[in-house]
């Protein structure tokens, strides 16, 4: 609970900006009031605290903001309304003030004016009382105390107008414009990633007509190769994040679907991938070189499909590390792949990821690529 990282919108941001100024600002007077003797008020500030802190707890369980935020409002608004009457209006007046300015800020319209009218209502009746007892609240009997506040309130009452007339409005168009390009963007990802599932589906109706086992091999390889770039999409669409994938899952997908193309239930694979963002071109890069990696392991290495796999990809310092090893049986590094292919693939998605690579025999196959990715 309250912490930053898990509030995303701007919105939500607000929303625990306020949540958090109320709970550092009550703790502070409720200090410095418990040293002062002044209970009531302790007590006013320690049940306005544990309000704020069950309306964050609500918050967090159900997502409301609405709720929350009119929780908020009252809450803050009536221990005010309190603190005023039972000051004597004194300078706890003008703190009434951030109350409906948080609201203007937090709030639709609709409920900004439904709300902020009956707080003002309720401000004006003791305001009146005041007036009515004014040898009771003595700051009501300095002018340039009322005129002050009078103006302040005048200047609040017209930035909220003005804040969901012209911004507040303006920023709800530009949310709902930004959510239709993200439905498009989505559809999109969608559309490309179901197209490359029929190009690997009816490369599959070809791979059960081949004539001879090469065929075949040379047809399920092209499967995944397209298949390792259409896993980027259907990670795009359903993280609804257009920029970056996160490697972790990606390529515990992309093995997936290689050992189950390949239908090879004996490899052992140990994979060490930290938890790293890259954006969508680097991804697909990276695809490409696990996928032909693996693929020509399990093509050449492993004489009777049993073999090892280790793959890890981490950060150091300011670039990546990719490191693959299987431990199968030694062969010419340039028959990685019958026509070089595969190999001229790796080494161009290397150069794409501004790195560089290093191919050789470890007992078995070793290939270490360090790239800075492209960034972008």
């Amino acid at each position: 609970m309250l912490n930053i990282k898990k509030y995303i919108s701007k919105e939500e941001k607000f929303l625990y900006g306020f949540l958090l100024s109320i709970l550092i600002g009550d703790t502070l007077s409720s200090v410095l009031r418990y040293f002062r003797e002044d209970y009531f008020n302790v007590g006013i500030n320690v049940v306005t605290m544990v309000s704020v802190l069950f309306v964050a707890y609500r918050y967090e369980k159900y997502k409301n903001y609405t709720v929350a935020v009119l929780s908020l409002f009252w809450i803050t608004s009536i221990s005010t309304f309190i603190y005023i009457i039972y000051l004597e209006y004194s300078i706890h007046i003008f703190l009434i003030i951030l109350i409906p300015l948080a609201g203007a800020i937090l709030l639709n319209t609709k409920d900004f004016i439904r709300h902020g009218t009956l707080f003002l209502l309720i401000f004006t009746a003791i305001m009146t009382y005041g007036f009515i007892h004014k040898e009771r609240y003595p700051y009501l009997n300095d002018s340039n105390f009322v005129i002050g506040f009078i103006v302040l309130f005048f200047f609040l009452i017209v930035f909220s107008f003005v804040y969901h007339k012209t911004i507040k409005n303006a920023y709800i168009k530009l949310q709902k414009s930004d959510h239709e390009k993200e439905l498009l963007l989505k559809e999109i990802h969608h559309r490309v990633k179901n197209n490359l599932n029929m190009m690997t589906s009816i490369l599959g109706l070809q791979e059960d007509t081949a004539k001879t086992e090469d065929i075949r091999l040379f047809i399920i390889q092209n499967r995944l190769r397209i298949n390792s770039i259409a896993l980027v999409h259907e990670l795009l669409y359903k993280e609804s994040n257009f920029k970056s994938v996160h490697i972790d899952e990606y390529i515990q997908n992309l093995i997936r679907h290689i050992t189950a193309l390949t239908k090879n239930t004996k490899l052992t694979l140990k994979m060490n991938i930290e938890e790293l963002e890259f954006n969508t071109d680097d991804i697909i890069h990276i695809g490409i070189i696990i996928n032909e990696l693996m693929t020509n392991s399990l093509k050449y290495a492993f004489a009777d499909n049993t073999g090892h796999i280790d793959i890890s990809l981490t950060r150091i310092d300011n670039h990546y590390l990719l490191d693959y090893k299987d431990d199968g049986r030694s062969f010419d590094i340039k028959k990685l792949d019958n026509d070089g292919f595969g190999l001229n693939l790796v080494k161009l998605s290397a150069e794409h990821l501004n790195g560089m690579i290093d191919i050789y025999e470890d007992d078995g196959l070793h290939t270490k690529i360090t790239f800075k990715g492209t960034g972008s």
